[in-house]
């Protein structure tokens, strides 16, 4: 599924939850690579942790195509939607909160994820608020790191988790106070 495939943000609003699941996964393939980095031989992370493809980190250490690449990441990207919904039941309904949320959890892992202000506020309904947690994850070793300030906030090139939450955390929240 890698592309550029962009859905429009009523996808899953139309077309069901598996519809907003396909969405999800099309905007993970979009956001997660671009902030990931693909290399094809193990390195280690900026935290000693090590990584292969884009960002595998529990598989074998050795040289992989870009075609193995790509479906264990459609694996794992599904995997992190799945535990993401699992997590915040009813955020498949919002397929760009679900990806930017997801993204979240395979950067950070499904345990902090789990454990985060992110899926508490969003359990909680506030989906604005929580879209903007996104932004406390910035550190790695300790220690401020500007690849995941700007993973979280975007650059001139590329959406962040935060854009790409707001996409339609907005309408989320309008809905849930009864103004939509």
């Amino acid at each position: 599924m890698p592309g550029n495939a962009k859905p429009g943000r009523k996808t899953a609003a139309a077309g069901g939850a598996v519809a907003g699941a396909i969405s999800a996964l099309a905007l993970m393939f979009s956001l997660t690579p671009d902030w990931e980095g693909r290399r094809l031989d193990p390195y280690q992370d900026i935290v000693g942790v090590w990584t292969v493809c884009d960002g595998q980190t529990r598989v074998e250490m050795r040289r992989y195509t870009p075609a193995e690449c790509d479906a264990m990441s459609e694996r794992a990207f599904r995997d992190h939607l799945a535990y993401v919904a699992q997590v915040s039941p009813g955020i498949e309904r919002w397929p760009y909160q679900q990806a930017a949320h997801a993204d979240l959890a395979y950067n950070i892992g499904k345990a902090a994820y789990r454990k985060s202000s992110v899926s508490a506020l969003f359990n909680r309904g506030e989906y604005r608020e929580a879209c903007r947690a996104i932004l406390k994850y910035r550190f790695a070793g300790g220690r401020e790191v500007r690849g995941l300030i700007l993973r979280r906030t975007g650059d001139a090139a590329r959406i962040g988790d935060y854009e790409m939450c707001l996409g339609d955390a907005v309408e989320a929240d309008l809905e849930a106070r009864g103004a939509l």
